[in-house]
């Protein structure tokens, strides 16, 4: 059994991560979520961090390989 799946749709602003709540990782993601929400500054910071990545990246074959650099 997978425990991501990834969606997404060609030519749209988002990414959708689906992790089974078992995961190791799911317990990481929701408490980086959560200390995101607790820090706008950072979560900007963060966010701006993405999105340059992601412009950097985007004709990469792997619409993911941007969060590979993080």
């Amino acid at each position: 059994m997978l425990d991501k799946r990834l969606f997404h749709s060609p030519g749209q602003t988002a990414i959708m991560h689906i992790r089974r709540s078992d995961s190791p990782f799911a317990e990481f993601v929701v408490l980086v979520r959560d200390w995101l929400r607790a820090h706008p500054d950072e979560a900007d910071r963060y966010a701006a961090l993405k999105r340059a990545l992601a412009q950097r990246h985007a004709a990469d074959p792997d619409d993911d390989d941007y969060t590979r650099v993080i």
